[in-house]
Formats: structure tokens, sequence, C-alpha cells
């Protein structure tokens, strides 16, 4: 298990690969598990981050951080804290409706599944 801690709460994630950067969003009363098979599949040209939302999995359980808006700030801390400049977003569901309203402050690309 492989975990940071953003705002003063613990946000778990995994990662496999190397190679360019992939950040994999679940859906709702999901978790990163959900990737597993498609990291599976990716990791021989992709480093691939898939992360649990507040809320969710392994990660913090502050209702305070339920919100869209939290979720977005999430994943902006996230690319940060794991110092990755430029980045492929995917979302499920729930992650993809958080792709529009991520900031983009970094060279990015969005995919939407599901």
């Amino acid at each position: 298990m492989s975990a940071i801690t953003i705002e003063d709460d613990l946000v778990h994630y995994e990662v496999l690969g190397r190679g360019k950067p992939i950040v994999l969003l679940h859906g709702w009363l999901g978790s990163w598990r959900y990737w597993v098979p498609t990291m599976q599949q990716l990791t021989v040209k992709y480093r691939c981050y898939a992360l649990d939302l507040w809320g969710f999995g392994d990660s913090g359980k502050d209702p305070a951080r339920y919100t869209l808006e939290r979720q977005v700030r999430l994943i902006d801390q996230f690319l940060d804290e794991m110092e990755i400049p430029k980045v492929v977003l995917v979302g499920h569901a729930l992650g993809q409706s958080l792709l529009p309203t991520t900031p983009p402050p970094r060279p990015r690309q969005s995919v939407c599944i599901g």
C-alpha cells in the first residue's frame, strides 16, 4: 500500500509501470482497484497512478472533503506531491465528472470513460 499525507489525512494510491504519467480516477463507490486490469495493460508504456478519492477505498473519510471541489483540489495536490508536471487524467463516472473542473496548472490531457 502506498500513501501520502494531504491536508493532514491519508491518501492511498498505487503506481505501476514506467514512462509517461497517467492518473486514473475511479467512479462512485469505487477505489483504485477498479483500474487494476487497465494498469496491467498500460504499464508497458506508461507510469499509472490510481488513487482513492476522499471518502473511498483507504483514503481519509472526512465528510467535509466529499464535495467535487475538494476532490478536484485533492487531484491537484496529489499531482504536486508526486511531482508530476505533465499528466493524462483518465476518469470513470465520478472521476470523469472531476475532469472538466480540474484546474490546468500544468499541461495535460483528459480522457472520459463510461
